[in-house]
């Protein structure tokens, strides 16, 4: 009974610390694409600065730079797998093979 115990008590470590590593990728995810944002930006900026004529490819590089869509804004009726998390979050399967063994201590068969 006892290493039983263990292993439920460390599995349901587990799934937290599984769902805490989850939300905290999805900030770095964020933040990153923030920090590629500006550093396109810096980029664009150091281009073009000190210059008095800018080439037509530089200009091509810069507005491709700009315009480059870090966003990832989703198209109606497109998800992803993280969304798909959030609208049906799952409980702890721990809780449930708990409450199973504790329904059948209370109601032990003949």
């Amino acid at each position: 009974m006892r290493p039983m115990g263990v292993l439920i008590f460390i599995e349901a470590i587990a799934w937290f610390l599984l769902k805490q590593y989850r939300a905290i990728i999805q900030d770095y995810k964020f933040f990153h694409k923030m920090y590629l944002k500006r550093a396109n930006y810096l980029i664009a900026y150091r281009t073009i600065s000190g210059k008095e004529d800018v080439s037509d490819q530089e200009l091509i590089f810069i507005t491709s730079l700009l315009s480059e869509d870090l966003s990832e804004k989703l198209k109606e009726g497109e998800s992803t797998e993280s969304l798909e998390n959030l609208k049906s979050p799952t409980p702890n399967p721990i809780f449930s093979v708990l409450s199973n063994i504790l329904a059948r201590k209370e109601n032990p068969k003949p």
